[in-house]
């Protein structure tokens, strides 16, 4: 049997009940099943009938693989199934999302034509009458910037990933925009994906989606302690970080100030919703989220030695 030319690796990060729809689309592309394989390696708990489901894809379908690691996290788990892979592209996606029959022939097509080694998906957001989810999406644009990759549908030709080592196993929630914006800045190219639109669900649970950016705040600083001023404020640009020759000294006093004023936005959502206050709910909604992940910033900054950010930060900025 041939090698595939994509090996496609759901990360099962928040699925929000679209997990088993998603999975379903991929196996029936529009592609011959030769020509593609499908990994999810699982790190956290599932329902009942989702494992039963996904053990019966597998008995089923022969391109689809459930890869068991002891590795218990995200990066790590992801990391495994790309050691499985036999594609020359390895396109990874989320649990969350939701592909159309045609993605990877469209795919595969545009990856022919160009000459790029990492591509990044355009997706959508789907319709959705939950206010949280409709402010998390008019909120998303904004978080990252272009250059950084996400995972809902984004390709890394094979030998590049492991070129550069594959994802950072000490990044637990955001090791592809750690990737992406090293490779951006070291001079590589991400191309991008719009041939074929991408569902994407955003997180109904208001309180799910504010633990997601409190950890992205605290491995945001933990890029800062690790790579430095430059790329920190490049692709990650933070307050902590402009201001942390000060705030170092003040880190543990400054944390309350946050955490009132995310409080204060939680209530506010919270009675916003209330009344159905839209526009006034997502005001509320970017203030609990901002000071959410000044929050994570600040025990980043508290948990971790700043011993060596000390130093590349005078390093970075003389």
């Amino acid at each position: 049997m041939e090698k595939p030319e994509v090996s496609v690796i759901i990360s099962n990060s928040h699925p929000k009940g679209v997990l088993l729809p998603h999975i379903y689309s991929l196996l029936h592309q529009t592609i011959s099943k030769d020509r593609y394989e499908i990994f999810f390696p699982n790190y956290q708990h599932l329902s009942a009938e989702e494992s039963s489901m996904l053990v019966f894809f597998e008995e089923t379908f022969p391109h689809f693989h459930l890869p068991h690691s002891e590795k218990g996290n995200r990066t790590k788990a992801l990391n495994f199934a790309a050691e499985q892979a036999k594609g020359k592209w390895l396109l990874f996606t989320e649990s969350h999302c939701l592909m159309p029959p045609e993605l990877l022939e469209k795919y595969l097509q545009f990856l022919e034509k160009n000459t790029f080694l990492c591509v990044r998906g355009v997706y959508k957001v789907l319709p959705t009458d939950s206010l949280s989810a409709k402010a998390e999406g008019w909120l998303r644009h904004s978080s990252f910037p272009p250059e950084c990759l996400d995972l809902h549908d984004s390709a890394i030709e094979r030998k590049l990933f492991w070129k550069r080592g594959g994802f950072d196993e000490t990044f637990l929630h955001i090791p592809e925009f750690v990737f992406g914006a090293k490779y951006y800045d070291e001079g590589g190219k991400i191309g991008s994906f719009s041939e074929c639109i991408v569902w994407h669900k955003e997180e109904h649970l208001f309180n799910e989606y504010m633990k997601g950016v409190l950890e992205n705040g605290r491995e945001q600083m933990k890029i800062f302690l690790r790579e430095g001023v430059d790329l920190a404020s490049k692709y990650f640009p933070n307050p902590v970080v402009r201001y942390y020759t000060f705030m170092k000294f003040f880190r543990l006093a400054l944390l309350p100030a946050p955490f009132l004023l995310s409080s204060l936005g939680r209530l506010g959502f919270f009675l916003a919703n209330l009344i159905n206050a839209e526009s006034v709910g997502f005001y509320f909604f970017r203030l609990a989220a901002k000071n959410t992940h000044r929050t994570g910033l600040l025990k980043g900054m508290v948990s971790c030695s700043s011993k060596k950010s000390d130093v590349m930060y005078a390093t970075s900025s003389s």
